[in-house]
């Protein structure tokens, strides 16, 4: 495997896609106690977008022990203008994990746990969701939709 540090558009791209929400997109941090919530607005979006990177670091690290510039965490977040696309952002969220998954803590961490919310919020997206059944009682069903 190899991994390196994702651009900051990438990140952007992400925040910009929870963003665009009627409701806060949440995730739980694992590990704390008593349970905490992250919580994605415009006013946390730095935060979440630091918090992010510096994830991606930590798998780049343990993979080739580099040490990341101080530089690195000074992100902001610059909204994209447009719609997001549910597949390119699904496409990216898988990105961003290959890149951070070396960290033995990846799994765990709260990175992850903001990936497979955005990840769900993608899937809701996708065209044809809201059609397919919600549950399967009829075994033809899936071949139809």
């Amino acid at each position: 495997m190899s991994s390196m540090l994702v651009h900051s558009a990438h990140i952007d791209a992400l925040l910009t896609a929870g963003l665009a929400r009627q409701v806060p997109l949440r995730w739980r941090i694992p590990g704390t106690n008593p349970v905490r919530d992250g919580v994605l607005t415009f006013d946390t979006a730095d935060a979440v977008g630091t918090m992010l990177l510096l994830a991606n670091a930590d798998g780049v690290r343990a993979e080739y022990g580099e040490v990341v510039p101080s530089t690195f965490v000074d992100y902001r977040f610059r909204e994209l203008r447009g719609p997001a696309h549910p597949v390119v952002v699904l496409k990216a969220i898988d990105f961003l994990e290959y890149q951070s998954c070396g960290a033995a803590d990846w799994a765990a961490g709260e990175a992850s746990a903001f990936c497979n919310a955005l990840r769900r919020e993608m899937i809701q997206r996708l065209y044809g969701y809201d059609e397919a059944p919600w549950g399967i009682s009829n075994r033809n069903v899936f071949l139809a939709c």
